[in-house]
């Protein structure tokens, strides 16, 4: 195992967090994984994202995820 991608179902929307151990970092297995578990277009998804997380930002991004909003430390985007 080298991380996880987690989807987790609550009301409308399938929240997504993810991990990947640090000797696999920037080899793409968080975009591809992330890309991968939320590429059903009929689900919506939804990220929260501490704002100085900047890696987890490039990834959802990457990963067609949109930045709608930020309240207090959080961006939340959404597929």
């Amino acid at each position: 195992m080298i991380g996880y991608i987690r989807l987790e179902k609550i009301k409308n929307f399938f929240y997504v967090s993810w991990a990947i151990l640090k000797k696999y970092h920037n080899m793409g297995f968080a975009k591809k994984g992330l890309g991968f578990a939320t590429k059903t277009k009929t689900r919506k998804y939804k990220a929260l994202i501490k704002k100085n997380n900047l890696t987890s930002i490039h990834i959802a991004e990457k990963a067609n995820f949109k930045r709608k909003y930020v309240k207090e430390n959080i961006l939340y985007y959404f597929k």
